[in-house]
């Protein structure tokens, strides 16, 4: 099936219309008589040209009839061919079957070698009068043939090439585009896991220490006041999250904000022993976000599992790569090597951009999580 295609611009119309108008005057200049009919079919095979765009299989019925016409009036048959070819690529070019493409090209191959041979065998071609009497039909059977065949093919298999490059092109837009669309929700996915985790944890922490301060009004209400910002916090997150999925880099968390989560672990008990050897201008936004989303998830994991409560971050930026280590001291509630949703999460943080997390429990009982980033690794910011 042919479909129709839209108004094309102005400038290839333009194109087209003066590709036509060369095809009628070589019809005239290779004709030997000009007669009034050899005017009629000249113009016949040139003026639905230009709507080839629009609708190309009308355009080639017209031209297949237009150009047959032609050719048994005493028009050469070597302009009919150009002219037909012109309009052969766009069905070629926006048939979807193959079979229909094929058929359209047979068709055309045949509207132009049948009369071309009628000419050569039959008497009284062509109908033009003074045709016959100047000789001009001088040209042999099989010359016409392999003309004819050789120009049609190498344009429909042009416009057949064409459709499949431009058709590979679009399913790998299509691709990208799914790609990118999964890529999004497990960004979304990361962040809200991290985002709630995080502030899930600090709650918990916290309002278990508040059950213990029940004759301690200033402490409890202290406590209470933590949560409630917390929780509003987190509701802010993961607001931003949803609301923008493509969240502007201005809107990103940064290196600049791991203060405030070693400040809020703090608050629910768990002693952090912070160093950051960084300078934060020159690492790139989207890999500040990732660091900061690590950090921010082993400070959940050592909120939960740490025994002691206490643990160490330290962000080092060296020889290009950026390193973030947080060490604590794990706990037999649960292995912390297993790789639950919070590690494999951080692992694609750090994949992200090329980079790679390990974590693992020392001999001594210490869980580590080491991510090592290679800043020329920037390519991969999301």
């Amino acid at each position: 099936m042919t479909r129709r295609g839209p108004w094309p611009p102005p400038g290839l119309v333009a194109a087209d219309a003066v590709a036509a108008a060369a095809v009628a005057a070589f019809a005239l200049i290779r004709s030997p008589v000009l007669t009034p009919s050899i005017w009629v079919a000249a113009l016949a095979i040139a003026v639905v040209l230009p709507f080839r765009r629009v609708r190309p299989g009308l355009v080639l019925g017209a031209e297949l009839s237009a150009g047959a016409s032609a050719v048994l009036i005493g028009v050469p048959g070597d302009p009919v061919v150009l002219a037909v070819a012109f309009a052969l690529y766009p069905v070629a070019l926006h048939t979807e079957s193959v079979r229909g493409s094929i058929i359209a090209f047979g068709v055309s191959l045949a509207a132009v070698v049948l009369p071309g041979l009628a000419v050569l065998v039959v008497g009284g071609l062509p109908l033009a009068t003074g045709i016959r009497e100047v000789g001009a039909a001088t040209t042999g059977a099989v010359t016409v043939v392999v003309y004819s065949a050789v120009v049609l093919t190498s344009v429909w298999v042009l416009g057949r090439l064409v459709r499949g490059r431009r058709a590979d092109a679009a399913a790998l837009i299509r691709m990208r585009e799914r790609q990118a669309v999964t890529e999004e929700r497990l960004r979304i996915a990361r962040d809200v896991h991290d985002i709630v985790g995080h502030s899930l944890g600090l709650i918990t922490m916290k309002a278990a220490v508040t059950g213990h301060l029940a004759d301690r009004p200033e402490e409890s209400r202290a406590a209470l006041a933590m949560i409630e910002q917390v929780g509003r916090d987190a509701l802010t997150d993961v607001r931003t999250v949803l609301a923008d999925l493509r969240s502007a880099p201005d809107d990103l968390p940064d290196l600049a904000g791991v203060d405030g989560l070693v400040e809020a672990a703090g608050a629910a008990g768990l002693r952090v022993d912070y160093t950051a050897l960084v300078e934060r201008e020159r690492v790139p936004g989207g890999l500040q976000a990732s660091a900061y989303r690590i950090v921010q998830e082993s400070l959940t994991n050592a909120l939960r599992y740490a025994e002691p409560r206490r643990c160490s971050v330290t962000v080092a930026f060296d020889d290009g790569v950026l390193r973030i280590d947080v060490v604590n001291p794990s706990t037999g509630r649960r292995d912390p090597a297993l790789r639950g949703q919070g590690i494999i999460g951080m692992t694609e943080r750090a994949a992200l951009h090329g980079g790679e997390l390990t974590a693992t429990t020392g001999a001594d009982g210490e869980f580590a999580v080491v991510a090592t980033i290679p800043l020329d690794a920037r390519q991969h910011d999301p």
